[in-house]
């Protein structure tokens, strides 16, 4: 499990400068990768590291390591903005991102040794009791150093690993529609509301379907997207329902039953029934609130 801890960095004239210089020449690297991203029409880093690689040492001033953060932020970046349906417009100076190899964090004298293009250089932070607890005895896997109005902070990434939970026989979990989860404790999580909802979902889509007009398809966009929060909120609260349950009894596994093929065995809401499987609701966002 990774925690990030926000720092704030004790910067001088010319740390200012240098960072100032070097999160210019990263956001430069970014658009430049970005407008080859678009000609080749791919956001795999494996595809475009060979392409820009060399270009962005030579044009702007980058570390191996730095270039190679900001081929895989804007990877990052068009894959998270595909998913809500938008684009990458640009990257602006802003910040910086750090893996280990350009980055490190010394506890002793609570600095951080940072890569820019001019060298390498060592930074005090300002701490205060939450962040030096939280630091202690870490070995951070990355950063992103961030401008906040005049301000220069670094978000510093740790690995922390909970320690296992020996002891407890597994939580046994039964998925279905009336009751959306079964429990081996006998704890049940009610799905008769929210299958209510989805039906409610599925007659209106199907008369917008059927009408085809304009206003029908604005309202269909409309209603993919409140029904994608609904269910995403309701996985939510079924998740922490299951996981007090498992917590409350001692338990130290949470086991699931097999779903695997049910989407053979069974047809999605615009489908209809399949004659021969259980009369089972599937739905096209998260199965575990169907």
């Amino acid at each position: 499990m990774e925690r990030t801890i926000r720092c704030k960095l004790t910067t001088s004239k010319a740390v200012n400068e240098a960072l100032n210089e070097t999160a210019v020449a990263f956001a430069n690297a970014a658009m430049f990768v970005l407008d080859a991203a678009k000609r080749h029409k791919t956001s795999d880093k494996r595809k475009l590291q060979p392409v820009v690689y060399k270009d962005i040492r030579a044009k702007f001033g980058l570390t191996a390591n730095l270039a190679i953060r900001a081929i895989a932020r804007v990877c990052w970046a068009i894959k998270a903005t595909a998913t809500k349906r938008k684009t990458v417009k640009e990257f602006k100076p802003t910040s910086i991102d750090y893996d280990q190899r350009v980055f490190a964090y010394r506890e002793a004298d609570q600095s951080v040794s940072i890569s820019t293009i001019h060298g390498r250089i060592h930074v005090p932070l300002d701490l205060g009791t939450y962040q030096k607890e939280a630091l202690k005895g870490k070995k951070p896997t990355c950063a992103c150093v961030v401008k906040t109005g005049k301000r220069w902070f670094i978000h510093i990434v740790i690995d922390e690993n909970p320690p296992e939970k020996k002891g407890g026989p597994p939580l046994g979990i039964d998925l279905g529609i009336r009751n959306i989860a079964t429990m081996s404790t006998e704890k049940q999580v009610s799905g008769t509301k929210t299958l209510a909802i989805k039906e409610r979902y599925a007659k209106v889509r199907a008369s917008c379907q059927s009408k085809g007009t304009r206003g029908a398809k604005r309202l269909l966009r409309r209603l993919a997207g409140k029904e994608r929060r609904f269910v995403s909120w309701v996985n939510h609260n079924v998740s922490k329902s299951i996981v007090s349950e498992a917590l409350a009894n001692g338990r130290g596994l949470i086991r699931f039953e097999n779903l695997k093929g049910i989407r053979e065995r069974t047809r999605c809401w615009s489908s209809g029934w399949t004659s021969s499987a259980p009369r089972r609701r599937l739905s096209h966002c998260q199965p575990c609130a169907c």
